[in-house]
Order: structure tokens, then C-alpha cells, then sequence
């Protein structure tokens, strides 16, 4: 009798639709055009050199300026978002090897570390 009110309670919790749900993000590049300009690139690119950290940090930041890019509360243009971090316009920096390290993640091995975070590291 137990092992049929068992039986019994398992079908009902699955036919009822109840599991444990995980929450999932779904990447932005599975969202939104990655289309953007050499020049936008450079932007970011400047943004995240400007902001340091390791290669992972940098990448997290490039998906951050282009999560705001595609959000209603901010600035529609990656040039808008950027400058923003950078008032003072293009600063002339020297994008290291880390940085482009970083940019090739985003674009190629197409990482998003953010979960849809507005907010830079």
C-alpha cells in the first residue's frame, strides 16, 4: 500500500508540470545582431582597456556596454554606451593583447559572463 501511495504521489507531481526549474539566460548573442562596425569594436574595445582587470573582466564589460546598447534605459549606440564610461571622448589607448583576447571571446567563443547585467565590473 505504501509503495502505491508513493507510485501514486510521483505520477501526479510529474503530470502536474511541477519540476525544478532552473533560471536561464540565454546568451545576447543568441538574442541580438552582432553586426556591429570596426570603429564600434574600437569603442568597446577602448572601454574595456579603460576599465583593466583580467581577460574574463574585460569580456564581462563588452557584453555589459552592449547589454545597455540593446536596453530601452540606455543609450541606443555602442558609441552613446561607451561614452558614457568615457566622457572625455576616445582616449588614446593602446588596446593590449588582453583586451583583444577578450573581444575574440565575446565575438568568436561567444561568452556572456553577465547575465544580462547593466553593470560593469
Amino acid at each position: 500500500m505504501k509503495r502505491k501511495l508513493i507510485i501514486l504521489c510521483a505520477v501526479c507531481f510529474l503530470l502536474s508540470g511541477c519540476s525544478a526549474k532552473e533560471e536561464t539566460h540565454t546568451k545576447f548573442q543568441d538574442k541580438y545582431s552582432m553586426d556591429w562596425s570596426a570603429e564600434d569594436s574600437k569603442y568597446l574595445m577602448l572601454m574595456a582597456e579603460n576599465k583593466g582587470g583580467t581577460v574574463e573582466d574585460r569580456a564581462y564589460n563588452i557584453i555589459v556596454a552592449l547589454n545597455r546598447v540593446w536596453s530601452s534605459d540606455y543609450p541606443n549606440t555602442i558609441e552613446e554606451v561607451v561614452d558614457l564610461e568615457l566622457p572625455c571622448g576616445m582616449m588614446k589607448l593602446t588596446i593590449s593583447d588582453e583586451t583583444k583576447e577578450a573581444m575574440h571571446m565575446v565575438i568568436y567563443d561567444r561568452i556572456d559572463n553577465t547575465n544580462g547585467s547593466f553593470e560593469y565590473r
